[in-house]
């Protein structure tokens, strides 16, 4: 089978229009702790953006409320979405 004349990233090019490969990459990181009333509005800001090629890191710091349930809704439903924790902090005394 013969690969056509025009890719479709070339062809979108061609005619001004930004592809995946000629636009950066933007990298979103949002660190979070105990945010259920803000999360999901800040969430969906980044969604609604109109550039397209982008990453959203979600950093959760060990929130205690339903904060990280929310971030992982998101990261089920959008595969630009990645969710970490962070390591609990020791205490002066070393204990966790």
């Amino acid at each position: 089978m013969s690969e056509p004349i025009f890719r479709s990233d070339e062809l979108m090019a061609s005619q001004g229009v930004a592809t995946r490969q000629s636009t950066p990459l933007v990298s979103i990181i949002t660190p979070f702790y105990n945010t259920e009333r803000y999360l999901a509005e800040c969430i969906e800001s980044v969604l609604a953006q109109t550039y397209r090629n982008w990453e959203y890191i979600l950093v959760n710091n060990q929130s205690t409320d339903i904060s990280r349930s929310i971030a992982e809704h998101y990261v089920a439903i959008d595969a630009r979405l990645r969710l970490i924790d962070t390591p609990k902090a020791s205490q002066p005394n070393g204990e966790l």
